[in-house]
């Protein structure tokens, strides 16, 4: 008898019990997604961004260029969890982005903004906002526990259609999940999608196909003004041929070329 009161009391405990679901900010980002950052401290990334000496020569970039100029709406967002910023590319050369974090009531903070105007916008049945903040146009829509801001209003509608149905990619996934937390923030890198980034970066004339060198890579960041560490893996499909797979069953070496140089060297290049 004392055996089915117990059976009973825990049988109540575990129907009462809550059932609570917690979605990744993964979940939100565009399938075709070429390059995402997960932002774990806004204040010291958003720093780097600006005064990274580096960083600054990019601007001449027109890729870098163009995407940093869209970013600036996010200057009014004060997010206190962690965030997600994708890259799509739309259209050859032209990349429109995903900002993804927590849901709060004073996450953006446009009150001061003089030159604004804020549109309610309805795509199948949900509401999406639309900014135009000193000349700059974003748009934004609450799902579940999470606010999701882009650039582009097709991203926002796709991602709308497809809730519930796309599959995130497994190897991003794994890299996401080894992450270190303690970095200002991690790139991930679709490599098979990246041609397009990575060659406005590369050296003029350059015919490397980026595609071939891996699947994903992921690197942890730490920058200041006048540095930028990045330290990370990188994963290969077996499946294809791809240059990081001729370092398989290999094993790591520690690096001990700056024993041997001169006291007095500017720069070492070592492989």
């Amino acid at each position: 008898m004392k055996y089915r009161f117990l059976f009973l009391i825990l049988l109540i405990v575990g129907c009462n019990k809550q059932q609570t679901t917690s979605t990744s900010l993964l979940d939100y980002i565009p399938t075709n997604t070429t390059l995402l950052i997960a932002i774990n401290d806004n204040s010291v990334f958003d720093s780097g961004l600006v005064n990274n000496d580096f960083l600054k020569s990019l601007r001449k970039n027109e890729i870098y260029e163009a995407v940093f100029n869209k970013l600036q709406g996010l200057n009014h967002a004060n997010p206190k969890t962690k965030s997600i910023l994708a890259f799509t590319e739309l259209g050859k050369g032209k990349f429109e982005f995903v900002y993804i974090t927590k849901n709060k009531p004073d996450l953006f903070e446009i009150d001061d903004v003089k030159d604004k105007v804020i549109e309610t916008l309805t795509y199948e049945n949900r509401t999406v906002n639309k900014y135009i903040l000193d000349g700059r146009t974003f748009f934004s829509m609450a799902l579940e526990d999470k606010l999701v801001v882009s650039s582009s209003q097709i991203l926002l509608e796709n991602l709308i259609r497809s809730k519930g149905e796309r599959k995130l990619d497994p190897t991003l996934e794994k890299l996401y999940r080894i992450a270190n937390p303690d970095k200002p923030a991690t790139i991930f890198i679709n490599a098979n999608d990246a041609n397009s980034l990575l060659y406005s970066m590369a050296k003029e004339g350059s015919t490397i196909d980026f595609s071939h060198f891996s699947d994903w890579i992921s690197l942890d960041i730490d920058m200041g003004q006048d540095h930028i560490d990045l330290n990370g893996v990188s994963m290969a499909n077996d499946s294809i041929k791809q240059y990081i797979n001729l370092f398989k069953n290999t094993a790591p070496l520690e690096n001990i070329t700056s024993q041997f140089a001169p006291a007095n060297v500017d720069a070492i290049a070592s492989f």
